[in-house]
């Protein structure tokens, strides 16, 4: 394998190269390139690789003669990562979904089990949102009934082992306003401006405005 497929490799790319030069080069006329013949024939070799060597990993670390110092001769012990994270990273945007606009969370776990997320809107009570163990989540959730735009602010923390810990991370913040205006014959369907923020301080990030035409988005 590690002969066969460099080989087919360099094959694809003097194939490019030639095609290229008969299609746009001029000169001479130069042969078909050749293509790699391997001196022994290639065993047939059943698939799932990575799990049976996995497995093999495993069998070897539960032998009772396994000891650290062969783990690193064979290579088989993961480096550690050095950086502590002591909060979860994220970024908050505003987009359109499918049935509206939406804040979109994305965040980096670093090895930990979920993050736990919590809101408040509008600087009231912080209240729980989610556990969420893959990115990016979503708060869907529609404009309380009578508002037409909401300062919606996020923080998150570790989730491990069905306990929330560890401390929060920087608050970040998303405002969203809602609205139709008609001109001729189009129709702005809203027009959504997310502030990040972190702490007390506050700035503008970006300015989104989707027009629709006849109903559909343009």
């Amino acid at each position: 394998m590690q002969h066969w497929h460099p080989a087919v490799q360099r094959d694809a790319n003097d194939s490019t190269v030639y095609k290229r030069y008969i299609i746009d080069g001029s000169g001479d006329s130069i042969a078909y390139p050749q293509p790699s013949v391997s001196p022994n024939p290639l065993p047939m070799v059943a698939p799932g690789i990575k799990k049976r060597l996995f497995n093999q990993i495993a069998r070897i670390k539960a032998s009772p003669n396994y000891t650290e110092v062969i783990g690193h001769g064979l290579g088989i012990i993961a480096k550690a990562n050095a950086v502590e994270h002591i909060i979860p990273e994220s970024t908050v945007t505003l987009e359109l979904g499918a049935t509206g606009n939406r804040v979109r969370i994305d965040f980096k776990k670093y090895g930990h089990d979920s993050i736990w997320i919590e809101s408040r809107i509008n600087g009231g009570d912080w209240a729980f949102l989610a556990i969420d163990t893959i990115k990016p989540y979503y708060d869907e959730r529609p404009l309380a009934p009578g508002n037409t735009h909401e300062t919606r602010e996020y923080r998150l923390r570790w989730w491990d082992k069905s306990v929330a810990h560890g401390e929060w991370s920087a608050v970040q913040c998303s405002r969203w306003c809602w609205g139709l205006e008609w001109k001729k014959d189009f129709t702005i369907g809203y027009v959504a401006c997310a502030i990040k923020c972190h702490k007390t301080h506050a700035a503008y990030s970006w300015l989104l405005l989707i027009k629709y035409k006849k109903g559909i988005r343009i």
